[in-house]
């Protein structure tokens, strides 16, 4: 994800690319961290049925 984020970044930051290219770089970016929050929702849903009283509040009475 990172090095989409910078190649991203970076052709915004040149501005001597044709905006058709730029448009591809960011929808593969916004593709990318579109993955990336899929990746993290899915590690989340199986910690919670791996453990789940990982969601309580741990200082309950």
């Amino acid at each position: 994800v990172s090095s989409t984020i910078i190649q991203g970044v970076l052709a915004v930051a040149a501005g001597q690319q044709t905006s058709g290219v730029q448009v591809v770089e960011w929808v593969a970016l916004v593709g990318s961290v579109f993955q990336f929050l899929l990746g993290l929702a899915a590690m989340s849903a199986i910690t919670s049925q791996i453990n789940p009283r990982s969601q309580e509040c741990s200082h309950r009475p």
